[in-house]
């Protein structure tokens, strides 16, 4: 991964905003995954880059605490 995948992880300094990210990309990705059983038209690296940023941000949130 680049570098600059990770600079939106220095923008956000606290918990709260932290975890408004979290559901954000939580229901983007719960999105993706029925639009995937739904339809086969769908490019699966997105999954894959809302699962790695969603484990970013948890990594972020832990280390907050």
């Amino acid at each position: 991964m680049s570098s600059r995948k990770y600079n939106y992880l220095n923008n956000i300094k606290t918990i709260s905003s932290i975890e408004k990210e979290l559901l954000i990309n939580q229901k983007k990705l719960f999105d993706l995954q029925i639009k995937k059983k739904l339809t086969d038209k769908l490019k699966s690296h997105l999954i894959s880059e809302l699962k790695n940023k969603i484990a970013q941000l948890n990594f972020k949130k832990s280390t907050l605490k």
